[in-house]
C-alpha cells in the first residue's frame, strides 16, 4: 500500500514538473504561443488547421547553435521547442512558425547570451531564409522564427510578438 502511494506521488511530481517545463516562458510572461497564434489566425481566417511538433532538446540546441552561434547556447540549461504548421482548410501548403524557449541559470547569463545575437534578423547557415525575433525575460530567451518568410500573415504575427510579450509582462 505504501509503495503504491509513493508511486502515485512520484508520478504526480513528474507530471507537474513536465507541465512546468513546457510552460516555462508562458508562466514567466503570461504569453502562450499556441493559443496566441490560434487567436491571431482565427481573427483573419474562417477555417484553419494547426499542427504542432515538439523537437528533442539536443536537436533544437544544435539547430540554434548552427543558426545563432555557439555563444548563444553555450550556457543554456534547457531548450523546449515547438514547431507549428498552419493553413486555411482550402489551402494546399502549410505555413511554419517555430518557438524555442531557452532557459539559463541566471538572468545575467540569459542577457549575456542574448547580447551575442541580433534582436531581429535571419538565421545563418540555413538552406532557406529563416526570419526570427529574440526576446529576453529573466532566465529565459525566447526565439520565434519562421521558414515561411514570404508569407505576409506569419511575418505580421512574428513582428507583433515583442509587443505582445511586453504587454503580458506589464499585466503581471
Amino acid at each position: 500500500m505504501v509503495g503504491k502511494n509513493v508511486f502515485y506521488f512520484v508520478a504526480l511530481l513528474l507530471f507537474v514538473a513536465s507541465c512546468h517545463a513546457q510552460d516555462v516562458f508562458q508562466g514567466a510572461n503570461g504569453w502562450g504561443a499556441k493559443d496566441d497564434l490560434k487567436d491571431f489566425l482565427l481573427a483573419r481566417y474562417d477555417d484553419i488547421e494547426i499542427s504542432e511538433i515538439f523537437s528533442k532538446k539536443s536537436d533544437k540546441t544544435n539547430y540554434l547553435k548552427k543558426s545563432l552561434g555557439h555563444l548563444f547556447v553555450k550556457s543554456v540549461l534547457d531548450v523546449k521547442s515547438q514547431d507549428f504548421y498552419f493553413k486555411e482548410l482550402s489551402a494546399v501548403s502549410a505555413v511554419h512558425l517555430g518557438v524555442a524557449y531557452c532557459r539559463y541559470e541566471t538572468p545575467e547569463k540569459a542577457r549575456e547570451a542574448m547580447s551575442r545575437i541580433e534582436q531581429k534578423g535571419f538565421f545563418e547557415n540555413t538552406k532557406i531564409a529563416t526570419r526570427y525575433v529574440a526576446i529576453n525575460s529573466g532566465v529565459v530567451n525566447l526565439i520565434v522564427y519562421t521558414e515561411s518568410s514570404g508569407n505576409k500573415t506569419v511575418i505580421e504575427y512574428l513582428d507583433s510578438i515583442p509587443q505582445k510579450i511586453l504587454n503580458a509582462q506589464q499585466k503581471n
